[in-house]
């Protein structure tokens, strides 16, 4: 695992770990010393010892935007509103208040959502490449890239799952050893969100039918992500795209959540051979196992789009694990020449 994604995963135990402490022990009134003690310790850790680590390992080592430190004080400010004693509690009431115009957004949000689910379902069956390679291509600002990511990803994902729409899509040069890949974990996920949806209208349906009924189907609506996830992890790993206007473009989709698209001519060097990751931690490394068969390096500093284009980071270089890593050697080398 990469240093930055272990990082990642400590910060979030450790700030599980606080919040829940956090919980626990806070006191209800502040009238002894150590009670007046016990605020004062969660008090820095909820908005000084957090967001610095949030800072640290997220935002320096995985070298994302500095706007995302807002994401620590906002939800340290909505813990702190059930967890503080009752007078200074009050203080955080802003938090509560935003939950109008929080509905109103969530509301606003599923109406965009069925505008680009038929909107995408009308583009789709016409494109010939992954929206989201177009989407990023439009754009050169990082957090715009990231925004047109993360919506292209709704029409990508019906592009994909049905395979009508991408019958006209690259052939694969090769494919990653991804378990999202094997039919049986593709079958094994479908029947855990069916079991999910049937779970959450049990739990909802006593309070709300309308309420059950929509939470079910906004669950089970996950089956085309999951389709696409499958169909790509399977058949659509490993490419290179020729779109109309712009340069062979070498991408790997590591799954649904991440894509890297490079320029051919970036390829500095393409390599061959068995890496190990315990020997590249600060490297990225594709597919499964903890050796990969090829070493692609870049002339200039590419972008992975991981965690569907919410979590960017900048590479110099990548590790893969393909099952026919010769026939991507191959047309790289010929792709290459002018």
């Amino acid at each position: 695992m990469r240093k930055a994604n272990k990082l990642r995963l400590y910060h979030l135990i450790f700030v599980v770990f606080i919040y829940t402490l956090g919980f626990q022990y806070m006191p209800t009134e502040i009238q002894a010393q150590s009670e007046k003690l016990l605020f004062i310790l969660f008090s820095i850790a909820f908005f000084l010892v957090i967001p610095v680590a949030h800072w640290f390992c997220i935002i320096k080592t995985g070298k994302q935007q500095l706007w995302r430190t807002i994401v620590p004080f906002s939800l340290s400010s909505f813990v702190a509103r059930y967890t503080f004693p009752e007078e200074i509690a009050t203080y955080f009431e802003f938090i509560t208040w935003l939950r109008y115009p929080l509905m109103a957004m969530l509301l606003a949000i599923e109406f965009y959502l069925m505008y680009v689910v038929i909107k995408g379902l009308w583009q789709a069956r016409h494109l010939k490449g992954d929206p989201r390679i177009i989407a990023l291509s439009q754009h050169s600002d990082d957090k715009k890239r990231s925004m047109a990511f993360m919506l292209a990803t709704e029409p990508a994902s019906w592009f994909y799952a049905i395979p009508r729409f991408s019958k006209n899509h690259p052939e694969a040069l090769a494919n990653l050893n991804l378990l999202s890949a094997k039919r049986w974990h593709f079958l094994g996920v479908c029947l855990a969100l069916v079991a999910i949806t049937f779970m959450s209208y049990w739990l909802v349906s006593s309070f709300s039918q309308w309420g059950a009924v929509a939470l079910a189907a906004f669950v089970l609506y996950g089956l085309v992500l999951l389709t696409a996830n499958y169909r790509i992890s399977r058949h659509f790993s490993c490419y290179i795209s020729e779109y109309d206007n712009q340069d062979k473009q070498l991408v790997i989709n590591n799954s649904v959540w991440g894509l890297l698209c490079v320029p051919i001519a970036q390829c500095e060097k393409v390599e061959k051979g068995q890496f190990e990751s315990k020997d590249n931690q600060d490297s990225l490394f594709l597919g499964r196992g903890e050796i990969a068969n090829v070493k692609i390096t870049f002339s200039n500093e590419q972008v992975y789009q991981g965690a569907m284009g919410q979590i960017p980071e900048a590479i110099e270089e990548v590790f893969i694990h393909l099952d026919e890593p010769s026939f991507l050697l191959k047309r790289i080398s010929e792709s290459s020449r002018p």
